[in-house]
């Protein structure tokens, strides 16, 4: 694992302050909360916002003895007693460095919403995608980290559309094995015996059809987006929770600590990667 020495302006390193003499490197993985839906009649949520460096790309450079590690939430699903509104899903970081939450339906975020924009911090590469655009009777999904979401579907007579299919998020290999995150919410649908859209790959909920249940939430700990909630008032998803993991050479292991517990740390061949699905700490001693 290659590591970089000094940083350049605008790279992903360089947050905190010196302390003590500690600057060493780190690979990492932000995925933020995804965004909860609507209520009623609503678009799939879109996913956390996606940052990695691995394998390959610039690294962190930590230099605080306590660096703070935050775990966005997902946001809320909407519901009677709120208006109906849901709410975005929340920021994750490793200090300063951030990916921003999922979009609720129809609102930009890391990934949009149905309807809305992706990459809400304007990052090179972006950290997600756009939501899908609803059509009559089909909500569209919510965008994903790897993909946009997928547009509504016209199947001909007016409010019978076909709802769309959230966007996929992307795979990373930090842990050791390939696992997929922030998949964007699918769409509902207003009238009875249409097709709602199903949730990307990488934990988005499915969107909720007519008759039928609410919107299903996003998995947790991949900052999917929430599904989409149909017309008979039934419940839209909340989002998922997101997760941060950050890799670095074994031999740095036995300085480091992570909190709280629930938090942990395991190894890959030379490296050791801590993997955070709460807020906690990283400590250097």
């Amino acid at each position: 694992m290659p590591i970089i020495g000094t940083l350049a302006g605008g790279s992903a390193g360089g947050f905190g302050q010196r302390k003590g003499g500690i600057a060493f490197d780190v690979d990492y993985l932000i995925v933020a909360g995804g965004g909860g839906v609507n209520w009623i009649f609503s678009g799939g949520a879109g996913a956390g916002g996606y940052r990695t460096s691995y394998p390959g790309g610039t690294q962190l450079t930590i230099k605080d003895a306590v660096t703070t590690v935050t775990v966005g939430g997902g946001g809320a699903a909407g519901n009677p007693g709120n208006s109906g509104d849901g709410t975005p899903g929340v920021d994750s970081s490793v200090g300063t460095f951030a990916a921003s939450g999922g979009g609720k339906n129809s609102e930009p975020g890391g990934s949009g919403g149905s309807g809305s924009t992706g990459n809400a911090g304007g990052y090179t590469p972006p950290e997600g995608n756009n939501g899908g655009s609803p059509v009559q009777g089909g909500q569209g999904g919510g965008g994903g980290a790897n993909q946009v979401g997928q547009d509504g579907t016209p199947t001909g007579p007016p409010l019978q559309g076909n709802g769309g299919p959230g966007g996929a998020g992307s795979a990373s290999s930090i842990t050791g094995s390939s696992v997929t995150r922030a998949g964007g919410g699918g769409g509902a649908v207003y009238w009875p015996g249409r097709q709602a859209g199903s949730g990307g790959a990488g934990g988005g909920g499915n969107g909720s059809s007519r008759p039928g249940s609410a919107g299903q939430p996003g998995q947790a700990n991949t900052g999917g987006g929430g599904g989409g909630a149909n017309e008979q008032y039934q419940l839209g998803g909340a989002g998922g929770s997101g997760i941060v993991v950050l890799r670095y050479p074994t031999t740095l292991a036995p300085r480091l600590t992570v909190a709280p517990g629930t938090n942990t740390t395991a190894t890959d061949g030379s490296d050791t990667y801590a993997t955070f699905t709460v807020s906690g700490t990283l400590t250097y001693t």
